[in-house]
């Protein structure tokens, strides 16, 4: 309306002027030919001023009709703007979710996998421990048992020995004689004692060949 106003305003200046210039060009004695010429001139602006004026007010109305349905317009674009922005939102968040829960999940594998390597690396540690310990037992044992069957074969070929030496003695002791005649029991017992020393010698001879 203010616009409208203001152009009515300029549009009855001009008028003015015009009317002015061609009072003055009848004072200073133009020809009238001239001053027709001008009139029209003034009236041709004039027409197409107002028919500019009445395009301007026709476009002026249509925008006022088509305000709302703009506005409206406006408003659908706005809310079909927000509503892809909340949709954009809500689709990362779900991304985010998930991308956690993955993280979650990678994080609770890795640490289920780290407890049972850790169980494993204990249990075969410990079985590691007792296998040694067993082979020190199974060692020390078969130590002890070897250490014991050497005194044993010790003892045994002592107690042989000291046998073969009791047998050796008692073979070479003086046989009596009486009358010239050999006491024929004594050389039965010396004969027997040296079979006894020859088997004795004989066993020695194959315990020392197997060892």
């Amino acid at each position: 309306m203010f616009l409208r106003n203001r152009t009515v305003e300029m549009h009855e200046e001009n008028k003015q002027e015009e009317w002015q210039n061609t009072i003055d060009d009848i004072v200073n004695n133009q020809g009238w030919d001239s001053i027709l010429q001008t009139l029209q001139d003034g009236r041709k602006r004039i027409r197409i001023e107002e028919e500019e004026l009445k395009k301007q007010q026709e476009k002026k109305e249509r925008e006022e009709r088509d305000a709302p349905e703009r506005e409206e317009t406006r408003k659908k674009e706005e809310r079909a703007r927000e509503e892809r922005e909340a949709e954009e939102l809500e689709r990362e968040e779900r991304e985010e979710r998930k991308r956690e829960e993955r993280e979650k999940e990678s994080r609770e594998a890795r640490a289920a996998y780290e407890a049972a390597q850790y169980q494993i690396e204990q249990e075969y540690e410990r079985q590691r421990i007792f296998q040694n310990e067993q082979t020190e037992r199974e060692k020390r044992e078969a130590n002890q048992a070897w250490q014991e069957s050497l005194k044993q074969t010790e003892e045994h070929e002592n107690s042989q020995r000291e046998f073969f030496l009791k047998l050796v003695r008692e073979s070479f002791q003086p046989t009596t004689v009486e009358y010239g005649n050999i006491d024929k029991h004594s050389i039965i017992k010396t004969g027997k004692n040296l079979r006894t020393i020859a088997a004795i010698i004989l066993r020695i001879l194959i315990k020392a060949l197997i060892k």
